[in-house]
């Protein structure tokens, strides 16, 4: 996950990712990044007006990590349990 204003992305993903978005642009989307050995194979922007990720900013995972959910009065989901991993 690379979150907005997020200054240590490479150091989660434990590779430098020289065509990583600028996090310092917008406040209003994540990125959810998914990674083979030292490459980013694909990236998925999220707004966080639909679901949150960065709320604590999440370390790597395994694609199968189920993970359940709350929403807002607002409407934003955000994670109530998954295993978070730094």
């Amino acid at each position: 996950m690379v979150c907005p204003y997020d200054s240590e992305a490479n150091e989660r993903l434990g590779f430098t990712w020289p065509e990583a978005p600028d996090t310092w642009v917008s406040d209003n989307s994540q990125l959810l990044v998914f990674i083979e050995g030292n490459t980013v194979v694909s990236s998925v922007k999220v707004l966080l007006t639909e679901v949150d990720l960065c709320a604590p900013v999440w370390g790597l995972q395994p694609a199968s990590t189920a993970l359940d959910f709350t929403r807002d009065a607002s409407g934003t989901r955000t994670v109530t349990s998954g295993t978070i991993s730094k």
